[in-house]
């Protein structure tokens, strides 16, 4: 039993490592479009674990804007980031989900194309110092992560100028991070996990072409089954009830996953996980 952990454990570590290789090397391709750089920046954070998960939030009922749906961790650039879009992603990424990223080495190719506008290693201790008054900052200390790429920047339909920034955090599972998790209920109504070859192993319920700012973009709708067990709200850990009933309706929750973050999802997936690998399959 044991061998078949500790080979299961080493197949586990060969993916990861051969996923964070093929997102490392990306190129940003096409160009992305010039008016991009006179928008309002913003960054969203792709935290990719060991077991190759990314994490995902459902946005608060309260906000006025894309309440209750799938996101990224993410938001507007601040002054306090001196346009760094790689301390944005962090910041915010610790103020909605209380995740304190501390950023060892990179693993990025030195291609100006795939790296962060603006990265510094110290990136991570800079948002710290800035945000010691923030009553969700994680008790459990820092989280050492890697980071891995930035992708191709897309205009939001707020006309700001996205930018996702890839972190990998070894040694961290899904369900080792959700224990690291503090919720800010005033951003966040709950936070889960999906696997990233789920956007290139599943078919959308729902797929077209849409026109947006002189680019075609893909429009898909996913819709997931997540085990309660990755999925954490504001108030608890969500896990199953003992009993059967509830045990057969409650193990899984459904989120739709749309727009600009089912957008960026499959990129992702899709430059982790080759077309000769994918597997099409009905949810």
């Amino acid at each position: 039993a044991s061998s078949s952990s500790s080979s299961s454990e080493t197949d586990g570590e060969v993916a990861s490592a051969m996923v964070v290789r093929r997102l490392s090397q990306y190129q940003i391709a096409p160009p992305e479009p010039e008016h991009h750089a006179t928008l309002r920046r913003a960054s969203v954070l792709i935290l990719l674990t060991q077991d190759l998960q990314i994490l995902l939030t459902q946005r608060s009922m309260n906000l006025r804007s894309h309440p209750g749906e799938v996101s990224f961790p993410g938001g507007k650039q601040d002054d306090e980031d001196h346009g760094d879009d790689v301390r944005t992603a962090l910041r915010e990424t610790q103020e909605e989900v209380g995740l304190d990223l501390k950023l060892q080495s990179t693993t990025v190719t030195t291609t100006s194309n795939s790296m962060p506008h603006k990265a510094q290693d110290d990136s991570s201790d800079n948002v710290n110092n800035n945000n010691n008054n923030n009553n969700n900052n994680n008790h459990n200390g820092s989280i050492h992560a890697q980071l891995v790429c930035r992708l191709r920047t897309v205009e939001s339909i707020n006309h700001l100028c996205v930018t996702p920034i890839v972190v990998f955090t070894p040694n961290q599972s899904a369900e080792s991070l959700s224990q690291r998790l503090n919720i800010n209920p005033q951003e966040v109504q709950c936070a889960f996990w999906v696997p990233l070859h789920y956007f290139v192993k599943i078919q959308p319920v729902e797929q077209y072409d849409v026109q947006w700012s002189g680019e075609i973009f893909t429009y898909r709708r996913y819709s997931a089954r997540v085990p309660r067990h990755l999925t954490t709200t504001s108030n608890s850990k969500a896990k199953p009830r003992n009993n059967k009933s509830a045990e057969q309706s409650d193990t899984h929750l459904p989120f739709d996953i749309t727009g600009l973050t089912a957008h960026l999802a499959h990129d992702a997936s899709n430059i982790a996980y080759p077309k000769h690998n994918k597997v099409k399959e009905k949810e």
